[in-house]
């Protein structure tokens, strides 16, 4: 009896520290190497240029006070072919305002979202799903930007926007 749990003791001992050393070794790695991401080229690359012409925007004060947002960071972008301003409001979460009016935006549909996925890849979108969480999204500096929309995209490379 003595000698087999010897053996067992030494051979899961090896076993259980081949998998600690590849456990630390998959850490390593993954503290090296970077989520997939957009270079800031990519970025702007797939955003729309601006066109506002005066007299077209409220200013990101006057905005916020039509729509009843309080923001710590604001944004001018395009959405289509309107500009907006985009709020960072006081609950850490991000509200679209139409530049023009000042009226809160309603969150992208999945036919919106699909869209602008298709403009920035030039690809066909194939599929959206809405998720709070994925395994890319688990940071909580993602979580102004909750609930997140992952479009799939035609090809063969596993591109998902």
């Amino acid at each position: 009896m003595k000698k087999t749990l010897i053996f067992l003791h030494k051979w899961l001992g090896v076993g259980l520290a081949l998998l600690f050393a590849m456990w630390f070794a998959s850490g390593i790695v993954m503290y090296y190497v970077p989520f997939p991401s957009l270079t800031q080229g990519e970025r702007l690359a797939g955003m729309q240029p601006l066109r506002a012409q005066a007299p077209c925007c409220l200013t990101a004060q006057d905005a916020s006070a039509r729509a009843g947002v309080r923001f710590s960071e604001a944004r001018l972008g395009m959405l289509g072919d309107r500009p907006v301003w985009r709020l960072l409001g006081a609950d850490k979460r991000w509200v679209g305002v139409d530049a023009a009016s000042g009226a809160a935006l309603a969150p992208l549909t999945d036919a919106e979202a699909a869209a602008v996925a298709q403009r920035c890849s030039g690809r066909r979108a194939l599929h959206v799903k809405r998720l709070e969480r994925d395994q890319w999204t688990v940071a909580q500096g993602y979580n102004p930007h909750r609930p997140l929309v992952r479009v799939e995209m035609e090809g063969t490379d596993g591109l998902a926007v």
